[in-house]
């Protein structure tokens, strides 16, 4: 089994469920340290929840969401349009700013690099250099029929060299310009996004996740997906309320979204056979209703995980 098919099932296999792979990983040390930095990914997310929920300064503010209503609509979701704005706008600034890959205007001609396969190997190594990177390069960034594979290579690249900057920039750009059904790929961003304290972004490209989340064929698999994009949304949202609060601004709508979104995340727990007392407590603190919030999570609380 070659590394860039091991790559590609580390993006939907949760990380305590690697034994069909196991034998490549036992023997393959990029391997490893791509499930090495996907773990710490995943473990940032509940790390971050566990120092927010242990905050005493923030006790007063919880403890007075409890004891209002929930006053969010059933129906309720935060329009993102002006959130894919933004971000269309600052891929645009990044891709010119951003030192060691800005590659230029597109190529006139598409360049012939031959197959794009012949480099996948050192993309993996994360030795593209000097001619194949540049040709690559002008692949990804002209406008023939191959530039998302183009692109992919560019990412696999970025990524085992470390180069999480570029990686970003790539990824953004192949999610916003070539190809927004990839919900791997979006659920990987948003986790980067959030690890980097972009929580609007996190939570935007985490919904593109859930919008691509039928190309999670199976069922299994895609539940457990699902509620990782769910919990990173409610993270990101509980952050974003911890700073209306700690800053003095008004906290109403930031604490709306947190509570729609520790609702959408109790829900998944459910349906993935998840523990859901996280997302419960997020719920409770957020001012949902002991009714609304036991009756989104039953599932999750039955299951006993």
């Amino acid at each position: 089994m070659s590394c860039e098919v091991i790559r590609e099932q580390l993006h939907t296999l949760p990380l305590n469920e690697l034994e069909p792979i196991r034998e490549h990983l036992d023997g393959c040390l990029d391997c490893q340290g791509l499930v090495r930095l996907l773990a710490d990914a995943e473990s940032a997310i509940d790390l971050d929840l566990a120092d927010f929920e242990s905050e005493r300064a923030f006790a007063g503010a919880w403890s007075e969401a409890e004891t209002e209503p929930s006053t969010v609509p059933s129906n309720w979701r935060f329009p993102m349009t002006g959130v894919f704005v933004a971000i269309a706008a600052a891929a645009s600034l990044l891709l010119a700013l951003q030192p060691g890959t800005d590659v230029g205007p597109a190529p006139a001609v598409v360049p012939d690099c031959g197959e794009l396969q012949s480099y996948e190997a050192k993309a993996m190594a994360g030795s593209l250099e000097g001619d194949d990177f540049q040709c690559v390069s002008d692949v990804a960034y002209g406008t023939g029929d191959q530039r998302g594979d183009a692109t992919r290579v560019l990412l696999a690249h970025h990524w085992t060299a470390g180069e999480m900057q570029a990686w970003q920039t790539e990824a953004r750009r192949y999610l916003d310009e070539i190809d927004a059904s990839d919900p791997d790929l979006a659920y990987k961003f948003a986790l980067h996004l959030l690890k980097q304290g972009d929580d609007e972004g996190a939570i935007a490209y985490a919904d593109l996740a859930i919008e691509a989340a039928a190309g999670w064929t199976d069922e299994s698999l895609a539940s457990k997906r699902v509620y990782g994009v769910r919990k990173i949304q409610a993270s990101a949202a509980q952050k974003l309320w911890r700073a209306d609060v700690e800053a003095g601004r008004p906290a109403d709508e930031s604490r709306a979204r947190t509570l729609a979104l520790a609702l959408d995340w109790l829900e998944s727990a459910a349906d993935a056979d998840k523990d859901g007392a996280k997302a419960s407590e997020l719920c409770l603190s957020a001012g949902g209703t002991s009714e609304e919030c036991a009756s989104r999570g039953a599932a999750s609380r039955g299951s006993g995980r």
